[in-house]
């Protein structure tokens, strides 16, 4: 009787852990599926992207290449910004590796231009400040050679101020 009750805690420990070996197993086979090497490919849309979502499949000729990792707007604030993260094994499996490293590439490059373009709107606004306070100062002497036009051949005063019209 001694013997059977072994028996039964021997089986149930292995049926445990022939279970915990199983599932241990799927899990690490399919948690291999989410550490896919993969690149961001931007695109830009000037229409409705209704319907796209994060995580929806990118598709080349039929085949999953990639999924939509984020939608937003884009810098120019015109068009919209979608990165899809495009796995490089899809790619290899459909034949297209040195596509894939070309792809690669130029979305880097369209990434460099991007952060250019962001770049180069941010001095262009800075610029446009400058200007417009410039043109508010000549419109301040403007308005100050309005009233005084004798200003012009005295000058301002030591203490910066503009001297009041003297009647």
């Amino acid at each position: 009787m001694a013997t059977t009750a072994t028996n039964h805690w021997k089986l149930g420990l292995f049926v445990l852990l022939a279970v915990g070996a199983t599932l241990g197993t799927l899990f690490w086979l399919g948690a291999r599926r989410f550490r896919r090497e993969s690149f961001p490919a931007i695109s830009y849309f000037d229409e409705s992207v209704q319907g796209l979502d994060v995580g929806s499949p990118v598709k080349f000729r039929g085949v999953t290449v990639g999924t939509v990792a984020d939608i937003t707007i884009a810098p120019d604030h015109r068009h919209v910004q979608v990165t899809s993260d495009i796995y490089v094994d899809a790619l290899d499996e459909a034949k297209l590796g040195a596509t894939a490293a070309s792809i690669r590439d130029a979305s880097a490059s369209v990434g460099q231009a991007a952060a250019s373009v962001s770049d180069a709107r941010e001095e262009l606004q800075a610029s446009l400040r400058a200007v417009g306070e410039a043109l508010e100062s000549v419109r301040t002497l403007a308005d100050s050679l309005e009233r005084d036009p004798s200003m012009l051949l005295r000058g301002p005063r030591a203490d910066g101020a503009v001297p009041a019209k003297s009647r």
